[in-house]
């Protein structure tokens, strides 16, 4: 048989990735919040009241208006049971939520007061107070601070939920609450640690979730900073941010209420720091760009953005403390100005506001990595035709790219065509060593 043999040039590809750290590396973006926006206006109000919360919530915390609003105002009120507590409770949330929707309760203050007590469960009582608050009706403090601090001391079982419930309830009363601050660092030693990276409740997102945003409300409340460590803070974050891609209205009520609670409170405030793009560096792309935002991808500007250390695969140093140059809602660095190989890299990031401010975590992030990519040409280009039993030579040609073969070899099926080849960095002058 006749073998044609033709080269050509070889591209090496790549792909710049995060590296695996314990700072959160994903954010909720503005593309994913948009996508759902959408999806909870095509869901509006809602099979029940409870889903109707859900939804009415969820695009408020996303700072979007509320489409139907008359039209949901009179669901609620259909739907409403006025001897119900958390039929109740939806309800008169929905109403406050739209602004301009009264919802009519029977007999609201006796049915919500009647539940405030040792014998209903905190859920129970969490509905009540917050009913009893949204339809701007009077609440019981010390009858709810007794109930409380009474199932609190009994609870087993449900702790975490029992916690949580207690600290939305309490956060809601202008008496002594320190009895609901206090048991928070004995939930969080409750959660479940990950893979040194994520903690999260048994409950899963709605748990922790819930647990999160009522943490930093009664925090709120009192002017004082939850007993929740950094390193615990942003593994919750990072757990939180595991889960965005939710479907339920539930889910995403949850979801939404956390990352809002982590990007905006008075006391601990991630900062995540991710590549801006996936593209390789090269010479025709030689920026490395970082964008800085809080968990609902807001950009912080006027940071100080280092790269403390670049290192390649064997650990040596490509450059060190070199600054990025502040762009319009990003950060970039020329890389390629350190006349870098072929290969992957970590960069050391550190972080510094224009402004101290002591809420900000996360401000000395885990490495990033990125590879750079080049051309290369090829070179020492041999076509060789082997007797396959006796492995001798039988005939060597060599090639000059890009021209190729002079003439058509032969080889029958006795024997076998080989080509070898070296590969070489066109920037560099390098022999390069091919992966495969």
């Amino acid at each position: 048989m006749a073998a044609r043999v033709a080269t050509s040039v070889l591209v090496l590809l790549g792909v710049v990735a995060v590296g695996l750290c314990v700072t959160p590396t994903t954010v909720l973006t503005v593309e994913e919040q948009s996508r759902i926006k959408d999806q909870l206006t095509q869901n509006l109000p809602g099979k029940d009241l409870e889903t109707a919360y859900y939804n009415v919530a969820s695009l408020k915390l996303l700072n979007s208006n509320v489409p139907k609003a008359e039209e949901i105002c009179k669901f609620v009120n259909k739907q409403v049971d006025s001897g119900d507590v958390a039929s109740i409770f939806y309800a008169s949330s929905v109403g406050k939520l739209l602004g301009n929707c009264q919802v009519k309760v029977e007999n609201a203050q006796a049915t919500l007061a009647a539940a405030i007590s040792e014998k209903s469960d905190t859920e129970k009582i969490r509905f009540a107070v917050g009913s009893l608050v949204n339809l701007g009706l009077k609440v019981d403090e010390k009858a709810t601070s007794d109930a409380l601090k009474s199932i609190l001391k009994e609870e087993k079982e449900e702790f975490v939920p029992s916690v949580t419930n207690t600290l939305y309830a309490a956060s809601h009363l202008a008496g002594d609450v320190s009895f609901a601050f206090d048991v928070i660092e004995d939930a969080v030693a409750q959660a479940d640690e990950i893979e040194d990276t994520y903690l999260q409740f048994e409950g899963g997102l709605k748990m922790t979730g819930d647990f999160i945003t009522g943490v930093y409300k009664l925090a709120a409340h009192m002017k004082k900073a939850p007993t929740i460590t950094e390193d615990q803070a942003i593994k919750f974050a990072s757990y939180l941010l595991s889960r965005k891609y939710i479907q339920s209205s539930q889910d995403t009520f949850f979801l939404l209420s956390s990352l809002n609670t982590f990007a905006d409170n008075q006391f601990q405030v991630p900062v995540i720091a991710r590549l801006y793009s996936n593209t390789a560096i090269s010479e025709d792309n030689k920026l490395v760009k970082v964008r800085v935002t809080n968990t609902l991808d807001k950009a912080f500007s006027k940071m100080t953005v280092t790269a403390d250390s670049i290192l390649d695969k064997n650990d040596e140093e490509l450059a060190a403390r070199k600054p990025f140059v502040e762009q319009k809602d990003f950060y970039q660095l020329d890389v390629m100005s350190f006349k870098p190989s072929a290969g992957f890299y970590k960069m050391a990031l550190s972080l510094k506001p224009s402004k101290p401010d002591k809420r900000l975590l996360g401000l000395t992030p885990d490495e990033i990595t990125f590879k750079v990519v080049t051309k290369v040409m090829v070179q020492d280009i041999k076509v060789t035709i082997l007797d396959k039993e006796h492995a001798s030579q039988v005939n060597s040609v060599s090639v000059m790219y890009p021209r190729g073969l002079e003439k058509t070899l032969e080889a029958d099926h006795h024997q076998k065509v080989t080509m070898t080849f070296s590969l070489k960095d066109i920037s560099s002058g390098k022999v390069m060593t091919a992966h495969q």
